[in-house]
């Protein structure tokens, strides 16, 4: 009887394994899975920016978001859908949005996205373009089955200004 018992909990076990393997195969990991939903959102951000669609934020940005950079900080996505229209001092940008380093704990995220950002404006009639190296550091929650930023710190790591 022993036996039995043995070899029905072998074949459970093995079952269990070779379900998981499938099901990870097919379905992929959690953080598979959340990954684009995730990295979405800086493409969402680069895209409201540009295109002055600031109202789109409230897509990126928790209600209560803190959005902080070189010289200012903005409490709420009240603040940070007015404090983008700063933006437009610029006749136009353009964000480049490249390699993104997402790390995913269950219903929280962090990630570090690198950009380009290019500003075009005008001197006395002269046109100008300033261009912005940036690192954004993300920090993340997952709720009602959606990802948005809770905190959103911009790093400037290198600037050029320069007639074009």
């Amino acid at each position: 009887m022993n036996l039995v018992i043995f070899r029905l909990i072998a074949i459970s076990v093995l079952f269990l394994a070779v379900s998981v393997q499938v099901s990870s195969a097919v379905f992929g990991s959690y953080e598979n899975n959340q990954k684009p939903h995730i990295e979405r959102l800086s493409l969402l951000y680069a895209s409201a920016v540009d295109k002055r669609d600031f109202e789109k934020l409230r897509e990126v940005f928790h209600d209560k978001a803190i959005f902080e950079g070189p010289g200012f900080t903005f409490n709420g996505i009240e603040e940070i859908i007015s404090g983008m229209e700063a933006i437009r001092q610029f006749d136009k940008t353009q964000h480049f949005v490249m390699n993104q380093n997402l790390k995913i704990k269950n219903m929280e995220a962090s990630n570090e996205i690198y950009t380009i950002a290019y500003h075009f404006y005008r001197k006395e009639e002269v046109p100008f373009r300033l261009d912005w190296g940036i690192i954004y550091s993300d920090s993340l929650k997952r709720e009602k089955g959606k990802w948005k930023i809770l905190k959103r710190n911009l790093e400037l790591i290198w600037k050029k200004d320069a007639k074009i």
